[in-house]
């Protein structure tokens, strides 16, 4: 399967997902139980070669097989079957880095935040949000604080006060329309002479800052979070 992380996202787009194993049928989207799995020569040959490592190596506490483990508190089936559209952003760092997905056959893994949305149009609204500056300022006080100062987002981004998305609302709709011509003009920076993701979120922000498109966002977002 096709996966997500944190360090696949960038402001506005994603890079190529990595790949991961995963127990879930081609067939039916689901997840597959253990008498399932042994019932696929090569999956099960790679999943007790895993399960072996991860009994050998788990907490002396630990009572989670290796199947509840890749499924803590439903987190990989929550997403099955997966929604069309779908808004992501990053747990960690002091900034906040949100992007679209249409990818149904996309996981969301380590250090993202996921939720679906009804449209396209809601999508680009909270992603437009979610990358504010004036979000972010909102949200700092809460953050933790380190040697670099505040970070890790985590779900704070929620005490921002943010509004549904109404598509009668003129304001909420051009944001949406904003986000789109950001989604675009980042899909066309070459970000491969980059070394690392914070290298290339910085080559985006800079090529959107040079078109205006963040400033005209920035304005938005302030008519539609207090």
């Amino acid at each position: 399967r096709r996966v997500h992380l944190g360090e696949t996202t960038l402001p506005f787009r994603t890079t190529e997902p990595l790949k991961a194993v995963l127990p879930i049928s081609p067939k039916t989207g689901k997840l597959l139980s253990p008498s399932e799995i042994a019932e696929h020569e090569g999956l099960s040959s790679w999943w007790g070669a895993a399960e072996e490592i991860w009994s050998a190596n788990k907490p002396p506490k630990g009572s989670r097989s290796f199947l509840e483990r890749i499924n803590y508190i439903h987190q990989l089936s929550a997403q099955l079957p997966s929604a069309s559209q779908r808004v992501v952003y990053t747990k960690a760092g002091n900034t906040i880095t949100a992007a679209r997905v249409d990818d149904v056959d996309v996981i969301i893994d380590h250090k993202l935040y996921w939720a679906a949305t009804n449209t396209v149009d809601e999508a680009r609204y909270l992603v437009g949000i979610l990358n504010s500056a004036a979000v972010l300022e909102r949200v700092k006080p809460f953050m933790a604080v380190g040697l670099l100062g505040p970070r890790d987002v985590d779900k704070n981004v929620f005490r921002a006060f943010i509004q549904p998305y109404d598509a009668s609302n003129e304001s909420h709709v051009a944001l949406a329309e904003a986000v789109a011509e950001a989604e675009g003009a980042a899909s066309e920076v070459n970000v491969s002479g980059a070394k690392t993701f914070r290298e290339k979120r910085k080559f985006i922000r800079a090529q959107l800052e040079h078109k205006g498109l963040l400033s005209k966002i920035e304005t938005l977002v302030l008519d539609v979070v207090p």
